[in-house]
């Protein structure tokens, strides 16, 4: 339980510590996918080498698909590419979540890093929705969640990131309605107030 704990805890003060820099950049929507990497790469790990030698990770569903150490740089150039290629503001809620998580999957896939690949992946994904206005979701929060995510990716492939935009939806979905609710708890709380003071004055006419 601690370690889940300890995860979930580093998760979340990952994406709080970034919430300057992709704060910063969503104003700057003309950045290519290079500059973009750059400057999660700088206030996550503080560098942004690449991978120089093949992944032997067991058990890592991505290490199987991971570009080979040649395909780098050309596997992340055709994804700058596609990334500058997209005209987000043409896309509807749900595409455009599909679309931030197949380009992010993309990336995780590619594992162009020595370290911090999934960091940088989950930021992307942060970045891209909440430059165009959307919330971004907790990717996991316990172990139910964390297994899902798990199985996402290792379902998705080069050629279809569908699982992993499903997942993402999913918990989009999931916090949307999370937030709705306390909102909505919050609304009626503020309705009864008014009511209390408005017997207390009617009290107070009364004496």
């Amino acid at each position: 339980m601690g370690t889940t704990l300890q995860t979930i805890n580093a998760y979340e003060q990952i994406q709080a510590g970034a919430t300057s820099t992709l704060d910063a950049m969503s104003m700057e929507n003309d950045l290519s996918l290079f500059e973009v990497l750059s400057k999660m790469r700088n206030n996550l790990v503080g560098n942004d080498s690449i991978r120089g030698d093949t992944i032997y990770a067991t058990g890592n569903p991505i290490s199987k698909m991971c570009s080979y150490v040649k395909d780098i740089i050309p596997d992340l150039e055709k994804l700058n590419k596609e990334y500058s290629e997209i005209d987000w503001s043409k896309l509807s809620k749900e595409e455009l979540i599909a679309k931030a998580s197949d380009i992010s999957f993309q990336l995780v896939r590619i594992h162009p890093y020595s370290d911090g690949n999934g960091r940088t992946h989950r930021m992307l994904l942060d970045h891209i929705l909440l430059s165009n206005g959307i919330e971004s979701p907790i990717l996991y929060r316990g172990d139910d969640s964390k297994t899902e995510y798990g199985k996402s990716m290792q379902q998705s492939n080069r050629a279809n990131a569908e699982p992993f935009g499903q997942f993402v939806l999913e918990q989009y979905k999931a916090q949307f309605e999370k937030s709705k609710q306390i909102i909505d708890d919050e609304t009626e709380e503020e309705k009864v107030i008014p009511i209390v003071e408005t017997n207390k004055k009617s009290d107070i006419g009364q004496s």
